[in-house]
């Protein structure tokens, strides 16, 4: 079952959320089409993994730490991130309102260093899953 809508109305606009979800469709987007040939071309979408997408082994090297935060907004693909966005959409503007706009930011990004650091920590503890990316 898929949310479509929550019953809290928030009680500020919810700024931080929607620039968030702009932010990510925009990126996407702009990968996606890239990838497709349709926008730039396809050695675009390549860079643009290369140098955002973060990369488990990199990290624990010391390399591109900047990617724990460029991969908040990098998505695989079209379910990722609707799936995301529908979320995103639904509930973020609820705690936007109760942490304010400042708070739900430093929020999104500690989530997503988590994230990533989850992703990291499942790579070292289970090897046989996957070869480091």
């Amino acid at each position: 079952m898929f949310p479509i809508r929550d019953l809290n109305k928030p009680l500020k606009t919810p700024h931080v959320n929607r620039l968030l979800l702009v932010a990510n469709i925009i990126i996407f987007a702009v990968y996606w089409l890239s990838s497709q040939n349709i926008f730039l071309n396809e050695k675009f979408a390549m860079d643009i993994e290369e140098k955002f997408v973060m990369i488990p082994e990199s990290i624990l090297q010391g390399k591109q730490l900047y990617t724990l935060f460029t991969s908040m907004f990098m998505h695989a693909g079209w379910l990722h991130l609707l799936g995301n966005m529908l979320y995103l959409y639904i509930f973020g503007d609820n705690v936007e309102d109760i942490f304010g706009h400042a708070g739900y930011l430093i929020f999104y990004m500690i989530s997503g260093l988590v994230a990533s650091f989850t992703h990291i920590i499942s790579i070292l503890f289970a090897p046989e899953i996957g070869n480091f990316k």
